[in-house]
């Protein structure tokens, strides 16, 4: 269920995932890649998987932090939960690639 609602966070099209890449929390989701897991970006640079989990924690970060305001939760532990969310998606991304690699 919670899939489904992260789904509508998803670009439409190519202009939303402009708008998508330009947001601080697409920044934040590069920074962190680029600070943990430097060299194994660097084999998926401009790769459609690396693309698509990106959008994915993007898409993930935007339900949480909705879904924290709408739940009335406080506006840093809301912030907290979805940055934790995005780097999980992140963490498992790579880790799951390393894994593979050995």
């Amino acid at each position: 269920m919670v899939r489904n609602l992260v789904s509508q966070y998803y670009p439409a099209d190519d202009n939303e995932k402009e708008l998508m890449k330009q947001s601080p929390a697409w920044k934040k989701i590069e920074d962190y890649i680029a600070d943990e897991f430097e060299l194994e970006a660097i084999l998926f640079t401009d790769s459609y998987e690396l693309e698509q989990m990106k959008i994915r924690a993007f898409a993930t970060y935007q339900y949480e932090i909705t879904r924290s305001v709408t739940s009335g939760e406080q506006g840093v532990q809301g912030m907290e939960y979805a940055w934790a969310e995005m780097k999980g998606i992140c963490n498992s991304f790579f880790y799951g690639i390393l894994k593979n690699k050995n």
